[in-house]
């Protein structure tokens, strides 16, 4: 009987605090020098794969993002306007993918997937988000890999996106909206 390896990774980054400065309004009578204070989110990613049958292999993975902690933007001025702020109103991000690839050949393997992106706006009961344009997101994708030789290979992709339409509290509202992209690339060892 053949072997199935199960292969699990756990990938963890760390907040990251970040001392900003420039200038704000450059070039009007409002000029002066400009601080900010924002730290970078942590994220955590739970990846796993196992075959499941020879020359199938399942995938899987979940990661979550702690945007909720970024909550308010806020810019301190040394000039006639002494702060500007924005309300950002975040909530933690979670990516879920699924995905199964083949073997077809020595050379050739396929891979396709499917990501759910839960869009990190808040939102209100009333469905309307608290501040913000980031909806759902729904993915998939198709790749390929092909071996040239023991130090060549050629991969490529297609993927499609769509993200939901919505409105905010802010009085601005958006259409469905989808993106289509195509990759290639070729990887050589010397």
């Amino acid at each position: 009987m053949e072997e199935i390896a199960l292969r699990i990774s756990a990938i963890y980054n760390a907040p990251v605090e970040y001392d900003l400065d420039g200038d704000a309004f450059g070039g009007t009578i409002f000029t002066g020098d400009a601080t900010a204070n924002v730290t970078t989110p942590q994220s955590f990613e739970l990846r796993g794969q196992t075959g499941i049958a020879p020359g199938w292999l399942a995938l899987a993975s979940v990661k979550w993002v702690d945007w909720s902690i970024v909550d308010r933007l806020e810019v301190d001025i040394d000039g006639p306007i002494p702060q500007i702020g924005t309300d950002l109103e975040y909530r933690d991000g979670w990516t879920v993918t699924g995905g199964v690839g083949h073997q077809l050949t020595e050379e050739f393997t396929v891979l396709g997937s499917l990501t759910w992106d839960r869009g990190t706006s808040q939102v209100r009961d009333d469905g309307v988000l608290a501040a913000g344009t980031q909806t759902d997101r729904w993915g998939v994708s198709l790749g390929g890999a092909y071996t040239l030789s023991e130090a060549a290979e050629l991969s490529g992709g297609v993927s499609y996106s769509i993200t939901e339409d919505g409105t905010n509290a802010r009085g601005e509202s958006w259409d469905q909206g989808s993106v289509f992209a195509i990759s290639a690339s070729l990887k050589a060892s010397f």
